[in-house]
């Protein structure tokens, strides 16, 4: 705790000229990553983290501000409806102002439409509901993820002092992680609603809804609400079967909508298997470029445990620095790109 603790007088003009100044209409331009274990490994390991992401000249993270049900690592932020659990928010606490220090603003995710970590899977076993669509119906499950949301908003930093909706070091809320439904106009009408309401709690900070884009719903109709700032969006071509080519045409597909409804576009996650991951980034970073796409961020930046070794690869795509020579170079090459277009 004592490395960051000297923050907060560091922290208090700059957040009382974002508090008094700024209200947040535009997503900046930058080179990003997704990281999960944040808010339930140890400090030297989320140090490690930002160490590295600083090595990348990454300026944004995407991470997760949700955890339903089961503990992991002994941490999680909602154990049950409306009990939240102190030692978990002073981890994200520590999260956020080792980011602040790091020079790395944060995208903080508020759920999951997937059982990792509790989700959508979770609210609905606490009301003794199957349907994945009643997350997006019933009053219950509503109003408590709304309760969480205005946990997390109202909540002020135990190392800085500085309340989250007033933090200049979160860029963003996601409504959820990849959010899907069966029921379109209901989940759409929800987008509409906790958006909103987000923005009724917190008017300084981006919001966005953390899809998938077009392979889970119509992009424009899930992002149309006023109170939605930009367009999201994902990549898997392994998971979802796409080719090269298709792959490509994904990406512009959705570029075109963003630039139509005239709202930044994100990124927001992407992978492919190892054996052609060189090329392939190389051609979607160049797509990035070309269409001067606002934010990217590659699923996933991991780092070292406590006793040295490499964080696991679950899924396939991890990207560890330095140890990740087939992308690195093209990764740093985008950070700098991004860097040399914001001061020209």
């Amino acid at each position: 705790m004592s490395r960051i603790c000297g923050l907060a007088s560091l922290l208090l003009a700059s957040v009382m000229l974002f508090a008094c100044n700024v209200q947040a209409k535009e997503l900046p331009s930058f080179s990003g990553t997704n990281q999960y274990y944040l808010f339930y490994k140890s400090h030297n390991m989320v140090d490690k983290v930002f160490a590295d992401a600083q090595s990348l000249g990454l300026t944004v993270i995407r991470t997760w501000a949700f955890c339903e049900g089961a503990a992991h690592d002994g941490y999680c932020f909602q154990p049950r409806p409306y009990e939240y659990h102190e030692p978990t928010f002073k981890q994200l606490d520590y999260v956020i102002a080792k980011a602040r220090q790091s020079g790395i603003k944060l995208i903080l995710t508020l759920a999951n439409n997937w059982s990792d970590f509790g989700g959508i899977p979770q609210y609905l076993n606490w009301y003794g509901l199957y349907n994945h669509d009643d997350f997006y119906r019933d009053q219950r499950v509503k109003d408590t993820y709304k309760a969480y949301i205005k946990q997390v908003i109202n909540r002020v930093n135990t190392i800085t002092g500085v309340p989250y909706k007033d933090d200049p070091t979160i860029l963003a809320w996601e409504l959820m992680n990849e959010p899907r439904s069966y029921d379109l106009p209901v989940f759409y009408a929800w987008v509409d609603e906790m958006s909103n309401y987000i923005k009724e709690l917190d008017p300084n900070h981006l919001r966005s809804t953390g899809s998938e884009g077009a392979i889970s719903s119509d992009v424009y109709q899930t992002h149309k609400s006023d109170a939605v700032d930009f367009i999201s969006f994902h990549l898997y071509p392994n998971w979802w079967g796409f080719d090269r080519e298709r792959s490509k045409q994904y990406i512009r597909e959705h570029i075109k909508i963003a630039r139509e409804m005239g709202k930044p576009i994100f990124l927001g996650e992407f992978g492919i298997d190892k054996q052609q991951r060189r090329s392939v980034y190389q051609e979607w970073y160049q797509i990035l470029k070309e269409e001067k796409v606002e934010g990217v961020a590659f699923w996933l930046l991991s780092s070292k445990q406590d006793d040295g070794s490499l964080y696991p690869d679950y899924d396939g795509f991890s990207v560890y620095y330095p140890e990740s020579s087939d992308v690195i170079d093209i990764i740093k090459g985008y950070s700098d790109y991004v860097h040399l277009k914001g001061i020209q």
